[in-house]
C-alpha cells in the first residue's frame, strides 16, 4: 500500500514536472517565478529597515521651525508645512533624496513609494522611512522594486474602501522580492533614470506651454491684447442673454455598462474644465450636441468644480445628467465662451454665488446674471483657434508623455523581473 502510493506520487510529481515551463539557461525557478541563476530572493525585512514616522499631535504643530512632512505634503509639493518647535530624533528626520513608503492612503495617489525631494524635516506617522541594507541593496533600488512591488502590496492591504487602503508593517516586510547583484542594480537603474529624465523634460514642456496659454488667455479674453484686424468696443452681456440654460435628470436608474451614450454629470467635470465622463446609459433624453456646454451646479468636494464648464466635441454621444446646466449658446462662439467662463476671472465671480454647506450650489438665476465683455463673433472664433491650437499642442505632449511612462512600465517589468538582462 505504502509502495503503491509512493509510486502515484512519483507519477504525479514527474507528470507535472513534463508539463511545467522549461527553464532557460541562466534561470532558476523560486516562489516567485523564473529569474536570473545568480539573483536571490529576500523579503523586504531582509532588505530594508523601515522607520515609522513620529506621532505628532495637532498641538505639536507651529508656525515656525522644521517642517513636518505628512501625507498631504506627498501628494502636493506647494501644500504649506506645519512645523516643529520641539528637539526631533535623528531617525525622524528627512533629507532631500530619501526613500519613503507612505502605509496609509488612496491608492494611485498618497499610498506607496516615492522619493522625498523637498525640504529637510521631519516625517510624519503614517509614513515609513526606508533604509536599504547596503551590502545588498543601493538606495535607488529599494525605491524601484517598492514600486514595481506596489501591486503585491496593495493586496496585503486592509482599509474602508478599496481605494483607501493602508498595510500593516508585518505584512509588508513578509512579502518577497527578486534582487540582483549591486552593480546590476546600478545598471538597471541608470537606464531607467534616463528614462524619468525624458518624462521629466517632458513635464517640464508642458508646464512652460501650460504657463504660456494662461498668459496669452490673460491677455486674449479680457482685451488687452487685440488680434490683427480687429477694433472696437467689446460688449457686457449676461450669460442669460448668451445661453439657455436648462437642468439635467438623474440617468442612475438607466446605466449600464457598455451603454450607448456617456452621461455627463456632477462627476463629469474636472476642476479644469475637462469633460471626464464614465458612466453610460440608453437613455438618450436630454441629448447634448456640438458646441454644448456642461456645468456642475452642485458639488459635495469643497466647490472646486462648480462654475467650471466642458466643451461637448461630438454629436449623439453624450446626455444631460442630474446636478449639471447644459448651456446652449443662442449667438457667439462657444469654445471662446467656454474659455472665458473657465478663466479665473468669471469662475471665481460665479464661485462666489454658490451656497449650501454639507452640498454646495449655484442656482439657474445666479449663472444667467453672471455678466461677461465680449467681443463680436468673428474676434471669438478668431481667439478661440489660437487657445485650441495651443491645447492641442499640450494635448500632443501628454499623449508623448503616457507613452514615456508607459514605456518605463514595460522596461521595468522586463528589467526588475531579470527577463531582459543589461550585463
Amino acid at each position: 500500500m505504502v509502495a503503491g502510493a509512493a509510486a502515484k506520487q512519483q507519477k504525479h510529481a514527474a507528470e507535472n514536472a513534463a508539463k511545467a515551463p522549461v527553464v532557460p539557461r541562466g534561470y532558476k525557478r523560486t516562489e516567485l517565478g523564473v529569474i536570473p541563476e545568480d539573483w536571490e530572493v529576500n523579503a523586504i525585512g531582509q532588505l530594508m529597515k523601515l522607520i515609522n514616522g513620529r506621532a505628532f499631535k495637532p498641538e505639536d504643530w507651529k508656525h515656525q521651525g522644521i517642517p513636518i512632512i505628512r501625507i498631504q505634503n506627498l501628494n502636493d509639493h506647494e501644500c504649506e508645512f506645519n512645523y516643529c518647535a520641539t528637539p526631533v530624533e535623528e531617525k525622524h528626520r528627512i533629507i532631500a533624496g530619501d526613500i519613503l513608503f507612505a502605509w496609509s492612503g488612496t491608492t494611485g495617489t498618497s499610498f506607496g513609494a516615492r522619493i522625498w525631494n523637498g525640504a529637510t524635516g521631519v516625517l510624519n506617522q503614517h509614513i515609513f522611512k526606508v533604509i536599504a541594507d547596503p551590502r545588498k541593496l543601493t538606495s535607488f533600488y529599494s525605491f524601484l522594486i517598492l514600486k514595481k512591488a506596489q501591486e503585491d502590496i496593495e493586496k496585503q492591504a486592509h482599509g474602508f474602501k478599496a481605494s483607501f487602503v493602508h498595510v500593516k508593517k508585518a505584512d509588508l516586510i513578509k512579502i518577497f522580492l527578486p534582487v540582483p547583484s549591486l552593480p546590476e542594480q546600478q545598471a538597471i537603474a541608470q537606464v531607467l533614470s534616463d528614462v524619468d529624465g525624458w518624462v521629466a523634460s517632458l513635464d517640464a514642456l508642458i508646464a512652460k506651454k501650460r504657463a504660456i496659454k494662461t498668459a496669452t488667455m490673460q491677455q486674449l479674453l479680457t482685451g488687452r491684447t487685440r488680434l490683427s484686424g480687429f477694433s472696437g468696443e467689446w460688449e457686457e452681456r449676461k450669460l442669460g442673454q448668451i445661453f439657455d440654460i436648462k437642468a439635467g435628470k438623474s440617468k442612475n436608474n438607466n446605466l449600464m455598462n457598455g451603454g450607448r451614450y456617456i452621461v455627463a454629470d456632477m462627476g463629469a467635470v474636472s476642476s479644469g474644465g475637462y469633460l471626464i465622463a464614465t458612466k453610460r446609459t440608453n437613455n438618450k433624453e436630454d441629448a447634448l450636441q456640438v458646441g454644448d456646454l456642461v456645468m456642475p451646479k452642485d458639488d459635495i468636494g469643497g466647490g472646486f468644480i462648480i462654475g467650471k464648464v466642458a466643451y461637448i466635441d461630438q454629436n449623439d454621444l453624450y446626455v444631460l445628467g442630474d446636478h449639471v446646466y447644459r448651456l446652449r449658446n443662442f449667438e457667439g462662439d462657444s469654445k471662446f465662451l467656454s474659455y472665458l467662463i473657465n478663466s479665473h476671472q468669471i469662475n471665481t465671480s460665479l464661485r462666489k454665488k454658490v451656497s449650501g454647506s454639507a452640498q454646495l450650489g449655484i442656482s439657474r438665476k445666479s449663472v444667467e446674471e453672471q455678466e461677461m465683455v465680449i467681443p463680436l463673433p468673428k474676434e471669438q472664433t478668431a481667439i478661440a483657434n489660437i487657445l485650441s491650437d495651443m491645447d492641442a499642442e499640450i494635448d500632443l505632449l501628454e499623449a508623448k508623455r503616457e507613452k514615456a511612462v508607459a514605456l518605463k512600465q514595460g522596461m521595468m517589468q522586463e528589467l526588475l523581473t531579470g527577463k531582459t538582462r543589461l550585463i
